[in-house]
């Protein structure tokens, strides 16, 4: 734990100095990149050659990012992948590249991702706090309890839903299955302008890659997802409206294509002559 404490420390002395009102803190795999850590073998892939981001999820960082606001990108990846994820942030345009901390090796990733957050929040003392990760490990668990810890500061939590778990019963934070959601949310939360979810609902909509929607064999919502509908409700403009609306038939017709394609596995492995 010492030695955790020491080098988290150093990575926080490195990064931009200039105080933030508002401090965005987010995990990278399957949460903006495309990895599927549920799958040993897909993991090693993606995290050695892979670039794939989930659509939209850059337009919304963006978005959130200005003079103001600090961005940290807070991985359980060891330091041996920085170069990759570095990468990964150029290609897809992320904000604030150079603000990434990875794990010491053979440390416990709810007590470094604690730890290094908890230091964040008491270095930069921001206005408000956002968190953003997804549900395949520890994240919903660790942003719980840094809200607990932090109730004044924590302002909103998004977990992208890749198993769709059980999240902790915390009224600030909310699962996403696209970018749209935490557009739409923070869109109301005053910190990103509508034309940054439209500019957001644009790109899924015209999104021809499946794989930037979903992770293959995990949750994929056929219903278009609830919480699309919820924005629906609080948003006004029409023209919102309308781009939610687009999102969701998107995301159903993404969804069909998913089970058309799982049916279709199922079929060619019960068809198939194995031999003992």
């Amino acid at each position: 734990m010492k030695n955790l404490l020491v080098l988290s420390t150093l990575f926080l002395l490195g990064l931009n100095s200039v105080s933030a009102k508002t401090l965005v803190v987010s995990d990278v795999d399957d949460t903006i990149k495309v990895t599927n850590v549920l799958n040993k073998i897909s993991t090693v892939y993606n995290a050695l050659f892979s670039t794939k981001a989930f659509v939209g999820m850059s337009t919304v960082y963006n978005g959130l990012n200005n003079p103001e606001t600090k961005i940290v990108y807070v991985s359980g990846s060891p330091e041996l992948v920085r170069s990759k994820i570095n990468k990964l942030l150029r290609v897809n345009n992320f904000p604030q590249q150079e603000n990434l901390i990875l794990k010491p090796s053979k440390q416990d990733t709810f007590d470094y991702k604690f730890s290094v957050i908890s230091k964040l929040i008491n270095k930069e003392n921001p206005d408000d706090v956002i968190l953003l990760g997804d549900d395949t490990e520890k994240d919903p668990e660790i942003f719980d309890a840094l809200s607990k810890t932090y109730p004044e500061k924590i302002k909103s939590m998004h977990i992208h839903l890749i198993r769709n778990r059980q999240l902790p019963n915390n009224d600030k934070m909310n699962g996403f299955f696209t970018s749209i959601e935490v557009a739409g949310r923070e869109l109301l939360n005053g910190k990103i302008t509508s034309e940054v979810m439209s500019n957001t609902a644009k790109l899924i909509v015209a999104e021809k890659s499946s794989s930037k929607f979903y992770i293959n064999y995990r949750y994929c919502p056929t219903e278009g997802r609830n919480e699309v509908e919820e924005l629906k409700q609080k948003v006004t403009s029409q023209a919102l409206i309308n781009s939610l609306e687009s999102v969701q038939a998107k995301t159903k017709t993404v969804c069909s294509e998913k089970e058309f394609q799982e049916e279709l596995q199922v079929e060619w492995l019960q068809t198939t002559p194995w031999e003992n």
